[in-house]
């Protein structure tokens, strides 16, 4: 019971954590125009992004997680041991902050803003660019993502795994495609 319990918390301290982290980049994409017109203040963005966001998880949050369960991620491979599916949710987690750190402090720090700023130099959206980064840019967010697994002692095979479905996801997120995605079109 004890290990289930550490497993909760983790899984509610990363979860919060990087729900904060997606709202905050929603807020950033859906209300930069509103506010740079001025037809928003800064404050007001927030307070309708908070009610948006918070209805959008309790009216399709029990959809999104039916999705999850029954069609992306086939829990039957784990039925013996099902803490290989926590490790795997908690070891992405965990590299998603490392990579969240990584990427902000490159937007912050002109060192590190040298070499992502790469990244961001094509003026339109294309699969391509998920893979236009400079290798010292690539190595840093490598090394921040990867370094708490390896000192947690996450196994190859989760690392692997892991680093497949991000290339896979990183294409997707700077693709200009029309994505069909059933209930998660919002």
């Amino acid at each position: 019971m004890e290990h289930q319990l550490i497993y909760l918390v983790l899984a509610a301290v990363f979860g919060l954590y990087m729900a904060w982290g997606i709202g905050a980049n929603d807020v950033a994409n859906a209300m930069a125009t509103s506010i740079g017109s001025g037809a928003l203040t800064i404050r007001q963005a927030l307070l309708v992004a908070a009610i948006f966001e918070f209805a959008g998880a309790v009216l399709a949050g029990g959809e999104v997680t039916s999705t999850i369960r029954r069609g992306i991620i086939d829990s039957s491979y784990v039925i013996g041991e099902p803490e290989l599916l926590i490790y795997g949710m908690l070891a992405a987690l965990l590299a998603e902050f490392g990579q969240y750190w990584a990427h902000r402090f490159a937007h912050e720090n002109e060192f590190f803003w040298r070499l992502h700023s790469t990244h961001h130099s094509p003026t339109r959206l294309y699969w391509l660019n998920a893979g236009r980064d400079h290798p010292l840019g690539v190595l840093w967010v490598f090394v921040c993502e990867t370094t708490p697994l390896l000192l947690l002692g996450v196994p190859a095979d989760c690392l692997l795994l892991f680093y497949s479905f991000e290339s896979v996801h990183g294409l997707f997120q700077h693709s200009n495609i029309d994505l069909r995605m059933g209930c998660l079109d919002w």
